[in-house]
């Protein structure tokens, strides 16, 4: 003879947290339990901590008001008219962490370190140092309180800065409970030398037009026919145009025309020999 076997599946329990099972310090909690193949019937929950019935709980959620770091908490549900007696099951067990509420503060460093003087248009790198950041705090840079537009890591560089320029980074922390969340750092006031022997006086080198729509001349005298490299960088210390200017009997005369370039702020860099300078250049 032949016999069919009907297995009925066993009827589960899930609970989850609500906001998170970690939440900072005076939070409350709640927790919400799940079922599935309970069949018909309403299932009766029990709740426990730490191993231990709670009294009274006996619903598909139980709030907690203020509760203990590292305590645990699951709940049994006691399901009938499935199987031949009553179903018992456990749900999974969440532990609670209580985090404490922290101050976000973050401070820069530079290299070359602060207070050195640096020749003009020399890199200088920026790192922020967060304290209570969280594992993806953001970041944005500034200079002279003003925003750079795509600085928003803790490392950042630039080497078209000029003499006094003031750099300084704002963090907003993902540390649950960051209080303040947002934080300034220090500001470090670069020092850029302005005494190049190619180059003795602003007059030395002209740069004309500028302000300009993208078509300049480069002229001036030299100290020696060296060849010039040109450089023009944008905001974000990416080179958009790169030449080079060989001086005739110490001059230079060269023209420059910069193609689709958009309007706004640029740097010109001029490199001679082991000297160099950067200029302002105002597309508009």
């Amino acid at each position: 003879a032949n016999v069919t076997v009907n297995v009925i599946p066993g009827p589960s329990v899930n609970i989850y947290p609500s906001p998170k099972d970690s939440i900072c310090e005076g939070g409350s909690i709640t927790f919400v339990a799940t079922t599935s193949g309970a069949g018909t019937g309403i299932p009766t929950y029990t709740w426990y901590r730490n191993n231990v019935v709670i009294p009274g709980a006996t619903t598909s959620t139980y709030y907690v008001a203020s509760p203990a770091d590292l305590d645990d908490y699951n709940c049994t549900i006691t399901v009938s008219g499935i199987c031949a007696s009553s179903y018992v099951i456990s749900s999974n067990v969440i532990k609670v962490h209580i985090l404490p509420w922290l101050p976000a503060s973050v401070g820069i460093t530079s290299n070359p370190a602060a207070g050195t003087i640096v020749k003009s248009g020399n890199l200088i790198n920026f790192t922020a140092n967060p304290s209570n950041g969280g594992n993806s705090p953001v970041y944005q840079w500034k200079i002279n309180n003003k925003p750079v537009i795509g600085a928003t890591s803790n490392i950042w560089g630039a080497y078209n800065l000029s003499n006094n320029d003031t750099v300084c980074v704002s963090m907003t922390s993902s540390y649950r409970c960051a209080n303040p969340q947002q934080a300034n750092s220090n500001c470090i006031i670069v020092k850029i030398s302005t005494g190049i022997s190619q180059y003795e006086t602003e007059q030395s080198i002209t740069v004309s037009p500028n302000p300009n729509k993208g078509s300049f001349s480069i002229k001036g005298q030299l100290n020696n026919n060296t060849a010039v490299g040109i450089e023009v960088v944008n905001t974000l210390g990416q080179t958009i145009y790169r030449d080079i200017a060989t001086p005739q009997n110490g001059m230079i005369d060269k023209q420059i025309k910069l193609a689709d370039v958009a309007a706004g702020v640029y740097y010109l860099k001029l490199s001679n020999g082991n000297d160099s300078k950067t200029m302002k250049l105002i597309v508009q």
